[in-house]
């Protein structure tokens, strides 16, 4: 069978490094466009106006992790993480899997033989508006893919300011050259061959400073709104 050259091709930028494995394949860069992956900025104002977070305000911490229960988005990780974190003692935490696929059994049983079904909740699969709740109220959204962490969900994440613990994959590379907005120091990176070693460490490390930021903006919110004028 006889291959064809095509004279363009045009491809997008999931992380996965898809250029550099077209060139290996022996194409011309410069006949591959190249597109960035992104996000629709007035349909996500559109929704984030619709979100009131007052409702889930509390002294429990929530991540977010959303994906389809497949088995290479390797939700179990973040199960794992959970319960990990409640075996060290911290417990005043929640942690949403908003998705729904194969997968789901399997998560939801190992959530309960490991006893943290109060940590926690598996939301099976919302519409867009029903993600995006979550993903604005929450204080940290997870993400640990195999091949690639530039999904829909971290997009959004990083373009509200939310802070992202992922792996250190280079997969947000390219979205963040073209992105000088997004601040870094919100991006936490672990290796995969320390996982749980190293997420529980970020996460430890990032809620110290995180809660005494947290209460400050709640007292400062609670001095504007009870003054009198």
């Amino acid at each position: 069978m006889s291959k064809i050259r095509a004279k363009l091709i045009v491809i997008t930028d999931d992380g996965t490094k898809g250029l550099e494995a077209f060139v290996k394949l022996g194409h011309n860069a410069n006949n591959i466009l190249f597109l960035p992956n992104g996000i629709s900025l007035p349909e996500l104002r559109q929704v984030l106006e619709a979100v009131d977070c007052r409702e889930e305000e509390n002294e429990v911490l929530k991540f977010v992790i959303a994906k389809r229960l497949t088995t290479f988005g390797r939700i179990e990780r973040s199960v794992l993480l959970a319960s990990e974190l409640v075996r060290i003692g911290f417990t005043d935490f929640k942690l949403f899997i908003i998705g729904d696929g194969p997968e789901y059994n399997k998560l939801n049983a190992l959530v309960k033989s490991d006893d943290i079904e109060r940590q926690v909740v598996l939301l099976g699969a919302l519409p867009y508006e029903g993600k995006m709740k979550y993903v604005s109220c929450c204080d940290m959204v997870w993400s640990f893919y195999d091949s690639s962490n530039l999904t829909n969900t971290i997009h959004d994440a990083l373009a509200i300011g939310k802070y992202v613990l992922t792996l250190n994959d280079g997969s947000l590379e390219g979205f963040l050259k073209l992105s000088p907005g997004t601040d870094r120091n919100k991006i936490l990176l672990v290796n995969l061959e320390n996982f749980l070693e190293e997420a529980t460490a970020k996460i430890l490390n990032w809620k110290k400073d995180y809660i005494d930021k947290k209460h400050k903006r709640k007292q400062n919110m609670c001095l504007t709104e009870n003054v009198w004028t």
